[in-house]
């Protein structure tokens, strides 16, 4: 509701029935009703009440609104402002016609006439505010713009299938629509037969297929399992046992090569070493020992290769070589 749409009177009674008193001046009067028209939109709902006692005076200026409402609906020049104001009037009196208390059958029968001319006034303001709407365009386009527009903007399912037919006008234009979407409504309701019956007759007699193996006798023909390659030096084309290259030492948990130093070769005067890893570790923990507790020792002391002994270390600390039964305390003394 728009104050500045309501006469005079109408605003005094909105002003009256919400148990305010109003202001001396239209503006101030216009004022006051729409700050309170704020406060119900946002707040709680208010009970309104019936400001006059003069029964008379009140259906004579009902009635005063609704022949100028009738006035102004009936003119030639009926404008999206006018439909404006006439609602906001139409507002005042359904709330005012509301609030009427009759007495005799008499009143009743007015207060049921003004409600059948408020009807028939919201129904004539519809009717002009559909007309005012069609009314904006300046111009009505014409049938192939509509049909370019719709085009434009058909579902990309629809408009593909449509595009591929010339359409003239908007009667063809539905008609191939509506074909496109039976066509797809039975496509979408379509299922295929099943591949294989769940249940048989005669399942002792139903054909069972073999299984294909072509693929899987491709796969092993192109596997990798044929190509030869040399574990010691990690080149294709000959095994280990016509590796050129000298033999390389590997742990045996990891099977990664061990830190270069470790040879095969031995010596008098080195660790002895025949090519075995268990032999090796037990030769070398008895030398250790004897060189940190000689008196646990059972055999004197030897002499070894310090750097052949250090790379060994490095190869247990870094998890190569490493025998569960060969541990080392206070390696970091090498």
């Amino acid at each position: 509701m728009e104050p500045n749409h309501l006469k005079s009177n109408e605003i005094i009674f909105e002003l009256l029935c919400r148990g305010l008193q109003p202001q001396d001046n239209q503006m101030l009067r216009r004022a006051q009703l729409r700050q309170q028209l704020r406060k119900e939109r946002n707040g709680p709902s208010v009970s309104f009440i019936q400001p006059y006692d003069d029964y008379e005076k009140n259906v004579s200026q009902i009635e005063e609104s609704l022949t100028d409402l009738w006035d102004l609906l009936n003119s030639e020049n009926v404008t999206s402002l006018v439909c404006t104001r006439v609602n906001t009037r139409l507002l005042h009196l359904e709330n005012r016609i509301n609030l009427l208390k009759p007495s005799g059958k008499e009143q009743i029968s007015k207060k049921n006439d003004f409600n059948t001319q408020l009807l028939t006034l919201q129904g004539l303001l519809i009717e002009h505010s559909e007309s005012q709407i069609e009314n904006d365009l300046k111009t009505q386009p014409s049938e192939s713009e509509i049909i370019d527009q719709i085009l434009r903007n058909l579902n990309p399912y629809f408009s593909e299938r449509v595009s591929l037919h010339d359409v003239d006008t908007l009667d063809r234009l539905k008609e191939l629509c509506r074909k496109v979407q039976d066509v797809k409504s039975r496509i979408d309701k379509y299922h295929p037969p099943p591949q294989k019956r769940s249940v048989l007759l005669e399942p002792d007699l139903a054909y069972v297929g073999l299984r294909n193996s072509s693929d899987i006798v491709a796969s092993v023909n192109n596997s990798d399992l044929n190509v030869k390659k040399c574990f010691n030096c990690g080149y294709p084309s000959h095994m280990h046992r016509q590796c050129p290259k000298p033999a390389s030492i590997f742990c045996f948990g990891c099977g990664l090569l061990a830190p270069p130093g470790v040879s095969t070769t031995h010596n008098n005067n080195n660790i002895p070493f025949d090519g075995k890893i268990n032999n090796f570790t037990e030769n070398y923990q008895t030398l250790v020992k004897s060189m940190l507790m000689p008196e646990l020792s059972t055999r004197p002391p030897q002499v070894f290769d310090f750097t052949k002994a250090k790379y060994y270390t490095q190869g247990i600390i870094m998890g190569h070589l490493l025998h569960k039964k060969f541990k080392i305390q206070n390696i970091e003394t090498y």
